[in-house]
């Protein structure tokens, strides 16, 4: 299985620095650089915790399907729409509707393959070539609004909570800045303990509260069906 990104993100932070400013309460464009930074950090973070981009991107994914197959599993979701479909270097024509794909699951799933009935049984296994965009709606980034092709449709904002884990690893990498991480408190006489979040070692600086998020979403099949 091969997967070329055909039209790549022109952003990739989850969260603006607007909205980690506002969460941090900071007035001022002091920190903004550095802000920048850590919004880059946490971003590719919880990215390579999923193993799956989140930002809109095109892709042509090459498969080669078995006669067992019940369906085919896309490498990136939410699918936002299919713009075409080979089968050994012809175009199938479809139609390829709502209850043919699961966005979510980036899964084209069997109502849809018993369709394509049409392929040379003895010519197991079959090599499908997909053409497909997948990803959300990243803050900042224009909406291209309705993207057509055998199966439309409109990319969604990135769910509130997404944004919500990468902003709590903004904050996690902000406040451990220059601290020991083997530290787990400290006392400062007539201040009182501080007693820092205990992470993850495998996580790197996501915090309990982004893993839980990160590591329950649902964005494209893991393995075949």
């Amino acid at each position: 299985m091969a997967t070329i990104v055909t039209a790549p993100a022109g952003k990739t932070a989850l969260v603006t620095t607007e909205a980690v400013k506002s969460l941090l309460s900071l007035s001022n464009d002091e920190q903004d650089p550095a802000l920048t930074i850590l919004i880059g950090q946490a971003s590719s973070l919880l990215v390579r915790r999923l193993g799956r981009p989140l930002a809109l991107q095109s892709y042509t994914e090459r498969l080669r399907i078995h006669s067992h197959s019940q369906g085919i599993n896309l490498s990136n979701g939410p699918i936002v729409t299919i713009q075409s479909i080979t089968v050994e270097g012809q175009p199938w024509a479809g139609p390829l509707e709502e209850m043919d794909v699961s966005r979510t699951m980036a899964r084209i799933c069997a109502p849809g393959l018993a369709r394509w009935r049409g392929w040379p049984a003895r010519h197991y296994p079959h090599e499908v070539t997909i053409s497909y965009t997948a990803g959300y709606l990243l803050p900042g980034v224009e909406d291209p609004g309705m993207l057509a092709g055998m199966l439309p449709g409109q990319p969604l904002p990135l769910p509130d909570d997404i944004a919500g884990a990468c902003l709590s690893t903004v904050c996690s990498l902000y406040h451990s800045a220059g601290r020991d991480q083997t530290i787990k408190s400290e006392s400062e006489q007539g201040v009182g303990n501080t007693v820092y979040q205990a992470l993850d070692p495998q996580a790197g600086s996501i915090p309990p509260d982004a893993l839980a998020v990160i590591d329950n979403l649902p964005l494209a099949a893991d393995g075949p069906i």
